[in-house]
């Protein structure tokens, strides 16, 4: 069996792996002293971003940060198998010896992840924990603010406590980069500056992107050292897939399109027919003959 492609640079593990878990405590671009000064003065947040844009990390080293206490609750509406029960949630996060002691879970940071699905009826019910002081924190998750119907109260709360993930600058992008392999020489600054140019400014797509080129250079090219043409053999396929797939779909909607035109087109022409039948029809009497 052949050497994984990260094997022959030095590496154990991949590098650029876009799993939390990996790298949990990496954070590029955002002041996480600013976002725990706000749960701390018991605040609600909400963070907002783009998919790969960090948000899964600043949750990583929130939970990292607070979980000593083994006061956190995490919550993910995309995953749960349960529906949402705050009363629960927090039932089930006092430990044994609180429940024996009779002590009431109290100052909880609550993380709330991808909550386009949330109802207000939820948001309000954890409001009224929050205000009992049971609920510390709230930290609400989901790629777009104005997706969730939050009720009035929660708004207000919420008004400039809003952060939104931001894209990387140049120079966090080699940051990032460096930080995951160093200076050894299979990436120079400038080829990672050409990545990153081609990465949509996404952390997420950067790390793939370098993870894919990189292969790409040791596996295919039999290269240690990414150069200007790996880039655009890699990215440039990637980048054609887009676009035949843009074009195939493109296509697939017109032909709905048109089908659906002429199914219209049948119907409308159905009734014309029918409108000019009933129109036309010749009424109908009931003779009836007598014998004179």
């Amino acid at each position: 069996m052949s050497k994984l492609w990260y094997r022959e640079i030095g590496f154990y593990n991949n590098p650029f792996s876009i799993k939390p878990a990996s790298f949990h405590d990496e954070l590029i671009a955002y002041d996480l002293d600013y976002i725990y000064s706000k749960i701390d003065n018991g605040q609600m947040i909400f963070i907002d971003g783009t998919y790969g844009s960090g948000k899964t990390t600043i949750l990583k080293n929130i939970i990292n940060r607070y979980r000593g206490d083994k006061k956190v609750i995490y919550y993910n509406y995309n995953l749960a198998k349960k529906d949402f029960n705050i009363k629960n949630l927090i039932k089930g996060s006092n430990s044994f010896i609180n429940k024996i002691m009779g002590i009431k879970p109290h100052n909880i940071i609550l993380l709330l992840d991808e909550i386009k699905k949330l109802k207000k009826n939820n948001a309000k019910q954890t409001l009224k924990y929050y205000h009992k002081g049971i609920i510390k924190s709230v930290i609400f998750v989901n790629n777009d603010y104005y997706e969730v119907d939050f009720p009035e109260e929660i708004e207000d709360l919420l008004d400039g406590n809003v952060i939104r993930t931001a894209k990387l600058s140049e120079k966090e992008a080699i940051a990032l980069i460096r930080r995951r392999i160093g200076n050894i020489k299979i990436l120079s600054d400038e080829i990672i500056k050409k990545i990153f140019a081609r990465s949509e400014k996404n952390p997420r797509k950067l790390l793939e992107n370098c993870e894919d080129i990189c292969r790409h250079a040791i596996e295919e090219e039999m290269e240690d050292v990414v150069t200007q043409d790996h880039i655009k053999e890699v990215i440039g396929r990637e980048e054609k897939k887009k676009k035949e797939k843009f074009k195939n779909e493109k296509k697939i909607k017109k032909k709905k399109e048109s089908q659906k035109k002429k199914q219209q087109s049948k119907k409308e022409t159905k009734k014309t027919i029918s409108a000019k039948t009933k129109k036309n029809k010749v009424p109908e009497y009931n003779i009836v003959f007598y014998n004179e």
